[in-house]
């Protein structure tokens, strides 16, 4: 924890507002301090700070205490049971034995107050049960069978006085003058419906009358009563006047009974459209096996079976194959295979999930594959994500759209005409007009937008995408421009810095990095994570030489750091006096220059202009007043930005972004990106003005950022929707309070699919609303003209017909429940220079026409062959198929190519093509062989694919930095992505055969695509290290030695314990340069490979054992100073350079 010192006066600033009722305040200040030495900021300098409360998360727990006799001991057993640490308070119910107390989540568990309680001689159980309580909201247990069960018992009451009704005109029965048998039946049979079972009717409507509301149930309930007491009147008056009286007995009870069956088909569909969460909430297991571990040997000392609800954190629990995870929590050893898509909205189809191992989160509700493996719980009970999205979900149902608020008022306005209608047609035409109120009420209009709600929020959290009410759904519909934040939104949110530039005069690189490390350890932004990262590889450890104190921090929220770094050494690198202060500022140009008036050199301002128009972000780093230097950091663009720039554009909407980068590095990101208005050098306040200036242009803004970032969360708070985006595998800490949460973190697909639920979400609330008060507004003139015309409509009917009309109402909403994820298709309204192609299907890419073989070499094992490709009703393109490992005549390719490929799997894209890898079927006339696919191929493609002459190349250290470093700092990010998809096991994790995680030491280890993974002698395997510092030979250095010399050792000792029959001695260890890709690479070979024996290693391949040998016996920098040489073919990007400086030196033959 960090603490500022030395603060002597704080001025609030007048704008500022301090919420009395949340535990966190946010305010900014002017500080000032007489003290001389570390003071903490320059005198009148503008500090944010958020203050948080103290970390108490409280809750309660109900227990049922066993055989409580004695009142007496009520009193010992609280008072007891307040001395625990974490117990607030206790209130136990000696008539019940119930115990409810409050506690401190963070320092007791729901098992630890348990067994308090039992310490004390008693035994008890828990009664709130979270499971048992979520499951009851959701499937409306209670409510269903309250309302069955009085539709059915009020039927039966109902369905005897309308037989009465029909035969009463043919068999009847006068007890005395004026009284009849059939309708004292039906005044008794009517009673216990009218006040029995239709009791909470009166009661609410009575309510909301008095608050001067009025709904449809009020119009139902005064028609049915008044019903009732005009046939009352009309017996007793009959007897008097012994006539026939007006008995209408059964339309009042069916009126009732409709009410009813209206409340019942309610609560089933809320059921139905949210049973996926009840299904999952069912299935969770009832108990749970936790396991005591030794904490010294790591080995199960014990087990106990306990209820899952009584989970804490701690737990160390086991997880057997196909069960459904009870917590959140952390993998502590074994591994499997998890299904997600309860959480996160990925294809439910897809049985393989997300891959854990030892160290990986997992959550509660997910579903465990086929492995075993052994979990800590880090979250329980109502803080897991299950918990907190089910508590979105029932949230959202509460809040209404706009339009659900307008439809009540109109439902406030359009029953009292009703009633008024009602009258004045009772008194012109008596009971002919009953049908007038009955067939006009708007019955389902309220409740069809909350189920619209319902429906919509289970839908989204079925997709991953928690939407907050009904509000969203109407406003989203409605969204005209979207606004991104740049970091972590368009691109990655995972820096790397990627070049500095040093102006160092009184300390050493070594000395700086230190420093710099140092003041930015504690930083939580990723900036200050990447240059934390970058400057242990830098150091080549992890555990610092010096002995640091850090002083006086300051942090300001879009622009820099602050703070004083001790460093006390015995002159490791300078010749400094063991122990020295410096002052330290790290952040961006209005950070040093402007508020600290440090000078920046003009030519560090060129280049910062330079590295910004790559898209890179600028921090100076300035120590003891003096500039010291400048880092360059890039931060990569999601591969799905530019998609969903151009989708939302497709679909009528405008797009910007807003960045606290420099002009030149957001202008950079967003042409990338697509995005054609950017906002930059944004402050937190800057953001949250260019989204009011929007809506003052009466825009309907849609922001989509971080709501946790405090530059973004002001603005985020203010934009007519803000959407906030989460992963799994990386923010484990979530937070809900954005008005719609993506939780599967790919911003093409939900984004699209979060826009298009909505839409139809509302569109469906408006049909319904229309459809509704069409109906309801022309069945009044319709049936006062037929009164008119003596066309008189039976209510009974009347009642049938309204009951006819809802049906579909309640079906429309059900049918929402098909809704899936669009398959986005571009407009055709969308420039050609942003036009995304669709992707051909599996059975189009095996129409391959061929062409010619554009190479064959039997050195490599590879051919390359050109063709075309039709996909839709495009017209064909060139597209290349690049064969590798087996050798084929020309007349074998095609049918190979065609007849074999089982399956084409995309493996990477750009905005000019693709490239797909083929799966292919068993042939023993053929053997394996991998197959990938250019499509569509550019003339580029052809050339480099073709056969072309082939020279040696002599690659001086001043030819590496002005011709090749260049070319490789150009090579576009994603070229590289699949290697660190490797690295991060989100591909190819099946095939990994050994992973050091050693930070600066580890490496993973897989086999080469060339191989078969049967012959031994072809044996062919790729170490990648895990350090992305080193790109190739050039950049080794004697700091590197570790590194290379525990890859080698691993692998000499790993592959022969993996493949018996090979010796140690027969491995060959070499690196290529120039690479095929530009990430540290080693591959290992069996020594009777052919791929080595053809020759392919000549004048490139460099062994390891030479590379080690050269570091510890020459210069640290040797392969920075020696010349290299290589074969380039005369296609190759790099060849007209070479040649035109003189570095050819004669053709390989």
């Amino acid at each position: 924890m960090r603490y500022i010192n030395n603060i002597e006066t704080l001025y609030i600033k007048d704008d500022d507002e301090i919420s009395l009722l949340s535990t966190d305040t946010e305010f900014s200040f002017f500080a000032t301090s007489n003290h001389t030495s570390t003071s903490t900021t320059s005198p009148n300098s503008p500090i944010s700070i958020i203050t948080h409360g103290i970390n108490v998360q409280m809750d309660n727990i109900e227990l049922h205490i066993f055989k409580l006799n004695d009142p007496s001991i009520i009193n010992m057993i609280e008072k007891q049971l307040c001395k625990v640490n974490g117990i607030e308070n206790v209130e136990i119910n000696f008539a019940t034995g119930n115990a409810l107390i409050k506690y401190d989540k963070n320092l007791l568990g729901i098992r630890d107050i348990i067994e308090k309680v039992e310490c004390l001689g008693l035994k008890c159980k828990l009664i709130n049960n979270v499971k048992l309580t979520q499951l009851e909201y959701f499937t409306k247990r209670k409510s269903i069978l309250k309302w069955k069960n009085s539709f059915f018992y009020s039927l039966s009451f109902t369905i005897p006085i309308i037989i009465i009704s029909l035969i009463q005109n043919i068999v009847d029965v006068e007890l005395f003058h004026g009284l009849f048998i059939g309708d004292l039946i039906s005044l008794l049979l009517s009673i216990p419906v009218q006040f029995g079972f239709g009791k909470n009717f009166y009661i609410k409507s009575f309510k909301e009358l008095k608050h001067g509301k009025f709904t449809t149930d009020i119009l139902i309930i005064i028609t049915s009563l008044f019903l009732f007491i005009i046939s009352c009147i009309s017996m007793i008056y009959s007897i008097f006047n012994s006539s026939h009286p007006l008995a209408m007995f059964d339309i009042s009870t069916m009126l009732i009974t409709f009410l009813m069956l209206n409340r019942y088909l309610e609560n089933l569909i809320k059921r139905k459209s949210l049973e996926s969460i009840t299904k999952l909430l069912s299935l969770i297991p009832e108990t749970t096996t936790i396991l005591y571990i030794n904490s010294i040997t790591g080995d199960v000392t014990g087990k106990k079976i306990i209820p899952t609800e009584c989970l804490q954190v701690g737990d160390i629990i086991k997880i057997t194959p196909g069960i459904i995870i009870p917590s959140d929590g952390k993998v502590v050893s074994g591994s499997s295979d998890i299904d997600e898509s309860i959480i996160t909205g990925k294809n439910i189809n897809n049985k393989i999930g997300r891959n854990v191992c030892c160290g990986d989160d997992v959550f509660a509700g997910t579903i465990n594959g086929s492995g075993s493996f052994e979990m800590q719980i880090i979250r329980a009970g109502n803080d897991t994500i299950l918990s907190q999205i089910i508590k979105s979900v029932k949230e959202a149902q509460t809040n209404k759209a706009p339009i659900q608020l307008f439809v009540d008022k109109f439902i406030t306005y359009f029953i009292p005409i009703i009633l008024l209608l009602g009258i004045i047609s009772f008194i012109l035409w008596k009971e002919s007009s009953i049908s007038i109120m009955i067939i006009a009420c708007p019955c389902v209009l309220s409740l069809s937008g909350s189920i619209t709600v319902m429906i919509g929020t289970e839908i989204g959290a079925q997709n991953g995408m928690l939407i907050k009410g009904g509000r969203i759904f109407e406003v989203g519909s409605k969204i005209t421009e979207v606004v991104f934040n740049k970091t972590g939104i368009l691109t990655q949110g995972k820096f790397d810095v990627a070049h500095y530039e040093l102006n160092l005069s009184e300390i050493t690189p070594e000395t700086f990095f230190t420093i710099i490390e140092a003041a930015e350890s504690s930083s939580e932004h990723p900036i200050g994570k990447a240059i934390v990262e970058f400057s242990k590889q830098l150091l080549n450890s992890n555990e610092n030489e010096y002995d640091i104190d850090i002083n006086n921090f300051e942090s300001m929220t879009g622009y820099g750091i602050k703070c004083d770094v001790l460093l006390n050494t015995a002159d490791h690198f300078s010749s400094y006096a063991t122990s020295k202060i410096y002052n330290v500022l790290i952040g961006n140009l209005e950070f040093i220059s402007q508020l600290y008036q440090i000078e920046i050199p003009q030519s560090a301002l060129l280049i910062k202009e330079e590295q910004e128009l790559l898209g890179r972000t600028t921090i100076f780093v300035a120590i003891n007043d003096s500039f010291m230097g400048s880092l360059f950091l890039s931060d990569l663009i999601k591969p799905e930005s530019k998609l969903t720039v151009v989708a939302l554009k497709s679909m009528g909407l405008k797009v910007s972004m807003v960045t606290a980068d420099q002009k030149l590095t957001a202008q950079s990101i967003a042409s990338k990106c697509g995005i054609d208005v950017v906002y930059s050098q944004l402050s937190s306040k800057g953001k949250l003005n260019i989204i009011q200036s929007l809506q003052l242009s009466n825009e309907i803004v849609a922001m989509v950022g971080n709501i946790d970032d405090l530059n973004d969360s002001l603005a985020l708070s203010k934009a007519d929707i803000s959407i906030s985006l989460s992963s799994l595998t990386t923010d484990y800490n979530m937070d809900y309070s954005a008005d719609v949460t993506l939780m599967n973190g790919n911003l093409l697909i939900d984004i699209i699919s979060l826009l298009d639920l909505l839409r139809k979400l509302f569109n469906r609330m408006k049909y319904h609303f229309i459809y509704i008060c069409l109906y309801s507004l022309l069945s009044l003139p319709v049936n006062i003209l037929l009164l008119s015309l003596g066309i008189y409509l039976n209510p009974i009917f009347a009642v049938v017909f309204i009951y006819l009309f809802s049906l579909p109402v309640f079906f429309s909403n059900l049918l929402l429940k098909s809704w899936e994820k669009p398959l986005w298709k571009m407009s055709s309204q969308v420039n050609d220079d942003t036009k995304i192609r669709r992707v051909p299907t599996n059975e189009e890419l095996k129409e391959f026409e061929f062409i010619q073989v554009l190479n064959e070499d039997p050195r490599t094992k590879t051919a390359n062959i050109l063709g075309k490709l039709k996909s839709s009703s495009e017209e064909p393109k060139d597209a290349i198929l690049l064969l590798e490992k087996s050798h084929f005549g020309n007349q074998e390719l095609p049918i190979l190519s065609k007849e074999r490929i089982l399956q084409w799997i995309a493996t990477d894209n750009n905005d000019i093509y693709h490239w797909y890898n083929g799966l292919l079927t068993k042939d023993e006339k053929f053997p394996d062989f991998k197959v990938t696919l250019i499509w569509p191929a550019t003339e580029t493609h052809i050339r480099k694919y073709s056969f072309q002459p082939r020279f040696l190349i002599r690659e001086t250290p001043h030819i590496y930095e002005t011709i090749v470093k260049p070319y490789i700092e150009s090579i576009p990010p994603n070229r590289i992505q699949w290697v660190y998809n490797i690295l991060s096991k989100k591909s190819e994790s099946e095939r990994i055969l050994l992973e050091v995680e050693e930070e600066s030491t580890g490496f993973i280890l897989l086999p080469d695509m060339k191989w078969d993974t049967v012959t031994l002698e072809n044996l062919y395997l790729i170490a990648i290290v895990h350090r992305r510092d080193i790109r190739c030979i050039r950049d080794l250095n004697d700091s590197h030695l570790p590194l290379l010399k525990n890859l080698r050792r691993q692998i000499l000792q790993f592959v022969p314990q993996k493949y018996s029959g090979i010796r140690s001695d027969e491995l060959r260890l070499f690196v290529h340069h120039l690479p095929s890709y530009y990430h540290f690479h080693v591959h290992v070979t069996h020594l009777r490979n052919d791929t080595i024996a053809g020759g392919i290693a000549i004048a490139k391949a460099y062994l390891l054992d030479d590379i080690i040998e050269n570091l510890e016996k020459f210069a640290q920098d040797y392969y920075k100073k020696v010349t290299l040489t290589y074969i380039l073919g005369e296609n190759d990007p790099l060849f007209p350079q070479m040649n035109d400086i003189g570095a050819r030196v004669t053709v390989d033959v």
